[in-house]
């Protein structure tokens, strides 16, 4: 069976409709952190993908805690590198790689560590600061 280029069209309109189930800025975000994933990985003279194998599980996980090490540097929380890692595991499943971090454990316990580092969120009050303020005061 030959497939049309009417039918191919059809198949590479299906295959990118897939990603309309995320918003926009979703996706904007994912690009953003794949591109810091793969400055990181080009810089250290990496493949832009973190497969294992072809690389050892250790290597696997000392790369993965580079990059999660430069954004901590950066100033991120591991909440923001969470989200960031959503991204990278994006760009390798969009480009038919499996998810580089599924099987990382080291990865996953150094970032739990890390976690626990990180002051505690904010409660997030549900007035503005700024009203809370006027009723201390008028009291």
């Amino acid at each position: 069976m030959q497939v049309s280029e009417v039918t191919d069209q059809r198949v590479q309109k299906y295959v990118r409709g897939t990603v309309s189930g995320k918003s926009s800025q979703t996706l904007a975000a994912y690009d953003r952190a794949a591109e810091t994933w793969q400055d990181v990985r080009r810089i250290n003279r990496w493949d832009c993908f973190l497969e294992s194998p072809p690389l050892t599980y250790e290597e696997a996980n000392r790369q993965a805690i580079y990059w999660a090490s430069y954004l901590r540097l950066e100033g991120n929380s591991v909440g923001t590198i969470r989200s960031k890692q959503s991204g990278v595991r994006w760009f390798h499943v969009r480009n038919y790689k499996p998810d580089p971090f599924k099987n990382l454990l080291t990865y996953k316990e150094w970032l739990a560590d890390e976690e626990k580092k990180d002051a505690p969120p904010q409660p997030k009050l549900g007035v503005p600061p700024q009203m809370v303020e006027l009723v201390v005061r008028s009291s």
